[in-house]
């Protein structure tokens, strides 16, 4: 009998120091995890069936939504920044709610969203197939592309002008031309 005892001993010693280990591995990971989490320069969130924000989410997402408590719905959150984008959402996120909206319902959710100066690209993905149970949001500051693109288009309008205005004076020089010639 000591002898299953004693295995009985080694098994529980072996399964605690199983356990520790596997319980330091994973806050090992909870710490990586924590850290690409607050220093990637995309917003990562999900949501729950009612909308509400989950405390696990980039660090980001708290600077550009602002505060967030436990039951901060994205409408109400994304409303800080651009208010047409929150209702959007919400009356989007109904039929997703109810899971009556489906594929029609996720494409009529914001893609965009912008408080003028600071501009925003949303994406959406459901977690856990058909039956969704969270949908990830991610969120793009795309502020210095829609710069570029307007700086773009400002150079494209400038230079058509500017080919305008020289096809005037050709025209204007062209006209002078064959009056000086019907003169002479």
């Amino acid at each position: 009998v000591p002898t299953s005892a004693g295995s009985l001993l080694l098994g529980v010693l072996y399964f605690a120091r199983a356990s520790e280990t596997s319980q330091q591995a994973l806050n090992a990971r909870n710490r990586d995890l924590t850290r690409i989490f607050d220093n990637v320069d995309q917003g990562l969130l999900s949501l729950d069936r009612e909308g509400r924000i989950d405390p696990e989410r980039s660090a980001i997402v708290d600077r550009w939504l602002g505060e967030i408590d436990d039951d901060t719905t994205f409408a109400d959150a994304l409303a800080h920044v651009d208010a047409d984008a929150a209702r959007g959402f919400a009356a989007a996120w109904k039929p997703l709610r109810t899971g009556t909206g489906g594929a029609r319902a996720l494409a009529a959710l914001p893609t965009e969203a912008s408080d003028g100066e600071q501009h925003f690209e949303l994406r959406y993905l459901p977690i856990g197939g058909d039956g969704w149970e969270r949908l990830m949001v991610i969120m793009s500051d795309v502020t210095a592309d829609r710069e570029r693109e307007a700086q773009r288009e400002r150079q494209r309008q400038s230079e058509e002008r500017e080919l305008v205005a020289r096809a005037r004076v050709a025209e204007q020089l062209q006209i002078a031309r064959d009056l000086q010639l019907s003169i002479l």
